[in-house]
């Protein structure tokens, strides 16, 4: 197997792109076939990238939330078609934007508020013309935002003297109107940390609890969670920032965006860990659902549900501005739909990170990739790393 164009992609961002570090794990038939470890994890660029390293995974913890729920619907206890309220009645309560003219390219791409796409200028409020259902959520498609500014979180958050968890925020997001019907349209969103608390809800257990139940320790995820201990904060990764303007990555801090509140457990992007580790689930979600040890993650059916593309219509359109071009997007994965210009075959699937991180998921022929970085607002990563890591690692296996 030759990895070698692969390898020198890898070495060569530190000079064509300027990235402090980066790591990356081919896994094909549950053999790690190939690592390559470039850069420094430390802000002082002193201490090379190591297998310790921990780095916030961002969205790439959807990936998780989708896996997690969808053994929850293997095993009976919800249904794709379920309402939201019935495990979270305040979302039987939600309202929807009557006078909004949703734009999913200006929304996604933060070139207008809300309130310059609100007609009349004053907003109204409506009932939704359906529930939202589990499957709204998993498919980007309930209607919901990505603020976690809003008055009503920042009202929970001063009640609670900044202790609120997931159940308590996940309820405040509800008193926030929705930018359409649900179903109607694809926005990227809170829509899986919505997830995060319906599992709490069913499972009886916190969210964390339940990953490290029924995902982290039988596949032998280690350090992997949603708050780092003082010895794991030592490992984490040095975190950039891409300036637009220079091009240059400056040094953020240690802590996550989107780990705002002590605990608050996002389903859609508060998970930390380690690349060997989160790679683990992907080698099993690629071997039709089965980890090398013999755990059985999911169903070959029910990965088949996962993987199958949802968005039509007006949704196509909106996951479009994605800009992920060649795919679809499924239950909480992107999944290829049109290879013509990619190497890997139709049906594989994964998803990214804000931090740069690539997951490739592969049941054709039992391919898992990981490639992490640890730097925000980073373009390129997404439009040109991702693809080139793809295609050269089935250059490197299959020619």
């Amino acid at each position: 197997m030759g990895f070698e164009k692969l390898a020198d992609f890898l070495d060569s961002l530190a000079s064509t792109y300027r990235l402090p570090s980066c790591d990356c794990i081919v896994y094909h038939k549950h053999e790690q076939v190939f690592r390559r470890m470039c850069g420094y994890s430390d802000k002082e660029k002193k201490t090379p990238v190591s297998p310790k390293d921990l780095y916030w995974l961002f969205s790439a913890t959807k990936v998780v939330t989708a896996t997690a729920v969808m053994r929850l619907v293997e095993q009976g206890k919800l249904s794709l078609a379920d309402e939201v309220s019935r495990y979270l009645p305040e979302y039987a309560d939600v309202m929807v934007r009557d006078n909004f003219r949703y734009d999913a390219n200006l929304m996604h791409n933060g070139m207008v508020s809300r309130e310059t796409l609100t007609l009349g200028g004053e907003l109204k409020l409506r009932a939704p013309a359906s529930a939202m259902t589990i499957e709204d959520l998993l498919t980007m498609s309930g209607g919901l935002g990505y603020d976690m500014e809003t008055p009503a979180i920042k009202d929970v958050l001063t009640a609670t003297n900044g202790k609120a968890g997931t159940r308590e925020i996940v309820r405040a997001i509800a008193k926030t109107p929705l930018d359409f019907d649900p179903g109607t349209h694809f926005q990227y969103s809170l829509c899986h940390d919505v997830l995060a608390a319906v599992v709490e809800v069913v499972s009886g257990m916190t969210y964390g609890e339940f990953l490290e139940k029924e995902l982290f320790g039988p596949l032998g995820m280690e350090d992997m969670g949603f708050k780092m201990k003082p010895e794991q904060l030592a490992r984490l990764s040095a975190l950039y920032t891409c300036n637009q303007m220079t091009w240059e990555h400056e040094y953020t801090g240690t802590g996550s965006p989107y780990r705002r509140y002590e605990n608050y457990e996002s389903g859609g992007g508060g998970l930390f860990g380690k690349t060997d580790s989160y790679v683990k689930l992907l080698d099993a979600l690629c071997n039709d659902g089965m980890s090398k040890d013999g755990y059985r993650v999911l169903k070959p059916e029910t990965i088949e549900n996962m993987r199958t593309n949802r968005m039509t219509g007006s949704r196509a359109e909106d996951f479009l501005c994605m800009r992920r071009y060649g795919y679809g997007y499924g239950l909480g994965v992107r999944t290829m739909v049109d290879n013509s210009k990619a190497k890997s075959p139709i049906g594989e699937f994964g998803w990214d990170s804000a931090g740069g991180a690539f997951a490739l998921v592969d049941t054709k022929n039992s391919l898992a990739v990981f490639y992490a970085q640890h730097v925000l607002s980073f373009r390129p990563g997404y439009y040109v790393i991702h693809p080139t890591v793809r295609d050269l690692t089935y250059e490197a296996l299959f020619g």
